[in-house]
């Protein structure tokens, strides 16, 4: 995680912070896959749909200003755009009786999605902010992201991804 880790800040950063939630929604697509149980399927589509939201939120809202402020545009613009798209695949599932297979087929397209749009966030988008917001920057966007995630924590109910930065 030394990618995301500014050696000036003595404490972990928004860019892990959002890795690590990225991490935890990635266990839960490889929960999804190892269950055939309807009721389980339903209970965790749940709760990755939530911290889908929670999480999409927090880019949306806090860390995406700040990066496109200072001048990754096209960056999060793709960003958007792939967060329109895992939005819509939601939408879609949502619908689907868990027990129909194509229920886990769409999971997997979401995974697919969720996965494409996390190695160019982290791969492009964060390298990117990283060069363009100081240490000052970094450290008041981690707290705007701090403030973001607990604000929506509760309004939308604790989801839990994780405590703050």
């Amino acid at each position: 995680m030394e990618l995301y880790a500014s050696p000036d800040m003595g404490e972990e950063n928004v860019f892990g912070k959002l890795a690590e939630d990225h991490d935890q929604i990635g266990d839960l697509f490889a929960d999804l896959e190892g269950t055939e149980d309807p009721a389980e399927r339903a209970e965790l589509f749940h709760t990755l749909q939530q911290r889908l939201m929670l999480h999409r939120r927090i880019e949306e809202e806090a860390f995406y200003p700040a990066v496109r402020r200072d001048g990754a545009v096209p960056q999060v613009e793709r960003a958007l755009e792939e967060h329109a798209v895992v939005g819509e695949l939601l939408d879609e599932i949502a619908y689907i009786d868990p027990a129909d297979e194509i229920f886990m087929a769409k999971i997997s397209q979401l995974k697919t999605a969720f996965f494409h749009h996390v190695h160019e966030e982290e791969e492009q988008l964060f390298e990117s902010a990283r060069r363009l917001l100081g240490d000052d920057e970094l450290t008041q966007l981690s707290s705007e992201v701090n403030q973001s995630r607990g604000f929506l924590r509760h309004k939308l109910g604790d989801v839990s991804l994780g405590d703050t930065l």
